[in-house]
């Protein structure tokens, strides 16, 4: 099965390609990131968010409600993308066309993927090696 994977950055960080709609991003990976209903799978930049708006690449859906870290409840802009995962090197797309949920996060947030993105890479492995700081993801 092949492998792709993505080093740890200087800060310990994680980050991987992933395509969503017609435009590569990269997104770190945020294990703590759960979605109790397993639907939402990225927390993106208002900035990209709307750009993908702008393009179709999003399927709006009504908004998630949240708390901040305040404690208020604030209502957030969310949809549906079809994403794959971006080989880093050689920047074609890969694996399983993954459908999730999209949220439209706070500026100057990381772009973020949680593990419902995961849970949805059909025939895919996923693991660390802790010993190379690597993120690894096998896939058919």
């Amino acid at each position: 099965m092949p492998q792709v994977s993505w080093p740890a950055a200087s800060d310990g960080r994680y980050w991987m390609d992933i395509a969503l709609g017609a435009f590569d991003s990269r997104l770190m990976i945020d294990i703590g990131m759960i979605d109790p209903l397993q639907k939402v799978a990225f927390e993106i930049e208002p900035a990209l968010y709307d750009l993908l708006v702008q393009r179709n690449q999003i399927r709006p859906k009504s908004p998630k409600m949240r708390r901040d870290s305040s404690g208020n409840l604030v209502s957030l802009d969310c949809g549906e993308v079809i994403s794959q995962i971006v080989d880093p090197i050689t920047r074609q797309r890969i694996g399983p066309i993954v459908s999730a949920d999209i949220v439209r996060s706070y500026p100057r947030i990381p772009n973020r993927v949680g593990v419902v993105f995961f849970h949805f890479l059909a025939d895919c492995s996923v693991h660390w090696n802790l010993n190379t700081r690597l993120c690894c993801v096998d896939y058919p």
